[in-house]
């Protein structure tokens, strides 16, 4: 079975309830939508229907940042051609050990950017 490719169409980002108000305002102002999610949901945000991208912080409970429920989805998303990295614009390690505080999966290398970008306001 093929995942379905990412979503062409909308502006809605999935965001955790760690995600600053800084962030968030900053993804408005860019014309996004936010909506609160889980990190199950948010690894495979860019699939969903009117969803072009997740963003997920660490709440550092955990010695490894995202848990691995947060990074369940992501061979899903990445084998369906969406972009997977960190808020900083760094790669996502793959290992689910590997310590990671931030989580943006999009659509598409724009989108990411503009994801990142809008990260920084934290």
């Amino acid at each position: 079975m093929v995942p379905p490719p990412a979503q062409t169409q909308g502006k809605r980002v999935l965001v955790s309830d760690t995600t600053p108000a800084a962030v968030r305002d900053a993804l408005q102002a860019k014309g996004h939508e936010t909506a609160l999610a889980s990190g199950g949901a948010i690894s495979i945000a860019p699939l969903l229907p009117g969803v072009c991208a997740g963003l997920r912080f660490s709440n550092r409970l955990s010695p490894t940042g995202i848990s691995v429920r947060g990074r369940v989805g992501l061979l899903i998303a990445r084998e369906a051609g969406a972009v997977v990295g960190s808020a900083e614009g760094g790669a996502f390690p793959e290992g689910l050990d590997e310590p990671a505080d931030t989580l943006v999966v999009a659509r598409d290398a724009d989108i990411a950017a503009r994801v990142q970008r809008a990260a920084a306001a934290r």
